[in-house]
């Protein structure tokens, strides 16, 4: 699978891959990884690869979109979802074809503020990792306990965190909308039974 700016894709348990790069250019991607989760529960199995590339002993092909669908999320698609949102701020859940959230563990999902807007502001039980697709702006993050607040700015390919329970804002600048992407612990918060929010904001 070809991977293009903002596109996002997922590997299934048990399936060998391998990364590449064609071009001439570096490549940087956000890795979003569940090994956290299994640190603290040390019940996950893994097998390395024998050889240094897959290539070598195992045929490779170029697979199309429609053959992925449910690993490959291009951004073309979260885009036009988020663009056809009249609000201020929009946003797309990252879902596999037949509904469910991509991984057991981690969520994802995109954002859209538009120029000189903000987001609702927000506090829940996910712990986010932000990473700014386009645009720029800044977040309004305040602290669970003392209330201490912070702002800091960001643009293009820049990623911040937001830490679980903390309240906090996006906004974008004047000049033009911002587009990020983001991944959270809520498919395991929801399949536990203790993803909360505060819907009194």
């Amino acid at each position: 699978m070809y991977m293009e700016p903002g596109g996002m894709i997922i590997t299934p348990p048990w399936q060998w891959h391998d990364h590449g790069n064609d071009g001439h250019e570096n490549v940087i991607w956000l890795d979003g990884l569940n090994i956290p989760f299994f640190r603290l529960n040390p019940i996950d199995f893994l097998e390395e690869y024998k050889d240094f590339y897959g290539t070598i002993t195992h045929e490779s092909h170029v697979v199309t979109d429609e053959e992925c669908a449910d690993m490959k999320f291009p951004w073309k698609v979260a885009e036009a979802r988020l663009d056809a949102s009249d609000s201020d701020h929009s946003i797309y859940e990252y879902r596999l074809p037949c509904g469910e959230q991509i991984n057991s563990i981690i969520a994802a999902q995109a954002e859209r503020i538009l120029p000189g807007k903000m987001s609702g502001p927000r506090q829940d039980t996910c712990n986010r990792i932000f990473q700014v697709h386009s645009g720029s702006g800044k977040t309004v993050v305040t602290a669970p306990r003392g209330g201490k607040t912070d702002e800091f700015s960001w643009g293009h390919a820049d990623t911040f965190v937001i830490p679980s329970w903390y309240k906090f804002t996006i906004h974008a600048s004047r000049d033009e909308p911002a587009y990020l992407f983001a991944f959270s612990d809520l498919s395991l918060l929801e399949s536990l039974g203790i993803y909360r929010a505060n819907t009194e904001l």
